[in-house]
């Protein structure tokens, strides 16, 4: 992160018990994607994306963190990706996103990284232009065919898409009668599933489509606030509840 992360930032980290001895404060601005939402909030138009610190920097990992068994590779160019994940002793399940940005400027370094990882995270806008198919199920055996044996389709208000091995499972989105900015709802998407996956420390269908459940019902919440203003007053209680109600609204009653 740059300079500009704050102390608050880090501090509600802290206040989380969230570990960080991985950030890495260089000098510099953070990070910044700018976009236009429609009326629908349904999609996004990407106005600027400013790689600021991320441009240059090689990621160092801890010591500590180098035999992670569950690994979450979050958006950037797949070369610091891949120069993270070399760090790494094999993991048990590494999950890795993309954006826009990287299908369309670094496409081979990409297809490269797949090869590498056992999970790709990407929407369904994301998925049609890296495969070159309006189908979504087809855009799902390719990727597979490039490496993953499990891939997530995130649908925005329409939930997600998970093919693991073939084998087809969907999620719905949460029904909300407010959403504020779904800025963010990917990411927590994804970090509610590893985090699931690294809680039960092992990977199985049922596992990955719980922890899709989760992460579904996580993105829920962070589209209810701008930032993290939604996340910072989140309980286990709150994500139990909703994880409840989901499964209530999904269940066929016979």
């Amino acid at each position: 992160a740059g300079t500009d992360l704050g102390q608050d930032n880090m501090g509600l980290l802290v206040q989380r018990d969230i570990d960080t001895l991985g950030v890495q404060i260089v000098a510099g601005k953070t990070f910044r994607w700018k976009a236009r939402y429609g009326q629908a909030l349904s999609h996004a138009t990407t106005l600027a994306t400013e790689l600021n610190v991320l441009e240059n920097h090689i990621p160092a990992l801890p010591p500590e963190y180098q035999d992670s068994q569950f690994v979450f590779l979050a958006a950037n160019d797949p070369h610091l990706q891949a120069a993270a994940l070399q760090q790494l002793k094999p993991p048990h399940f590494c999950l890795c996103d993309t954006m826009n940005l990287w299908i369309g400027g670094e496409r081979e370094s990409l297809l490269a990284l797949l090869r590498q990882v056992h999970a790709l995270a990407l929407n369904d806008e994301e998925a049609r232009q890296l495969c070159e198919t309006s189908n979504l199920v087809q855009a799902a055996q390719k990727l597979h065919s490039w490496g993953p044996s499990t891939v997530i389709i995130k649908r925005g208000e329409h939930g997600a898409l998970l093919s693991h091995r073939g084998s087809l499972f969907l999620v719905p989105g949460f029904p909300l009668s407010r959403v504020v900015d779904p800025t963010g709802a990917g990411d927590a998407l994804a970090g509610g599933l590893i985090g699931y996956l690294s809680q039960v420390g092992s990977v199985t269908e049922e596992h990955l489509r719980r922890g899709l459940l989760y992460g579904n019902v996580l993105a829920s919440f962070t589209i209810e606030d701008f930032g993290v203003g939604r996340l910072k007053t989140l309980t286990g209680d709150d994500i139990e509840q909703r994880y409840k109600q989901m499964c209530r609204m999904t269940q066929l009653i016979t």
